[in-house]
């Protein structure tokens, strides 16, 4: 019990997790203002918080703005595609008349593609260098290829959204540390699909 507060202890390490994940969800908030950011502030997040599921990050606010600067070029078109294609959906999901069951079944097909690139493409961007084709492409693969852990990632992301849209309450808990900690609660999903699996769509270009 004694080592409990020594500075190498579990209850140091903890609050030392805590305050590095403020320190992200704030350095998110601040990067995901001018809303076109947000793709490379999401894969900053990733970068930082696998580093963490690693326990191998260092500063974690130059380790984010590092990641950040990196990755923005192909963290803004990826999320600039994922836009467009998410407006084009909508518009033909809204503008459907009569019989259009091929249409949503058309809708919902891309949808889940979608889903399933989206949910990868930015922890992959946090890991590896490779063109936009490439990503879309692997993130794609790799989605279908683990679809259950596809799943639960979406899944749960989509649960946690509609909680927040139910209890408006809780954006505080968003702005203060939820995105962050929840970053972190899926980096060892990532870490190991990405990482340490042997994944044979990470060998192939």
């Amino acid at each position: 019990m004694r080592h409990l507060f020594e500075i190498d202890g579990r209850f140091y390490c903890m609050m030392t997790k805590a305050a590095d994940l403020l320190v992200l969800n704030l350095l998110w908030m601040i990067c995901s203002v001018p809303v076109f950011t947000v793709g490379a502030a999401v894969t900053a997040l990733h970068d930082v918080t696998i580093q963490m599921a690693e326990n191998r990050e260092g500063y974690v606010a130059k380790e984010y703005l590092r990641s950040f600067q990196k990755n923005f070029r192909k963290g803004t078109v990826l999320w600039l595609l994922f836009l467009s294609v998410l407006s084009i959906l909508l518009a033909v999901r809204t503008g459907m008349t009569g019989k259009s069951e091929p249409v949503f079944i058309m809708c919902f097909f891309i949808g889940i593609l979608c889903a399933c690139i989206y949910t990868w493409v930015f922890p992959l961007l946090s890991q590896k260098d490779h063109t936009t084709v490439q990503l879309l492409r692997k993130s794609l693969f790799i989605g279908i290829y683990y679809f259950p852990y596809t799943l639960i990632l979406f899944g749960g992301n989509a649960v946690l959204a509609y909680i927040t849209f139910a209890y408006p309450g809780i954006i505080l808990c968003w702005m203060f540390i939820g995105t962050a900690l929840t970053a972190y609660g899926t980096a060892f999903i990532y870490r190991y699909i990405l990482i340490q699996k042997n994944n044979p769509f990470m060998q192939c270009r």
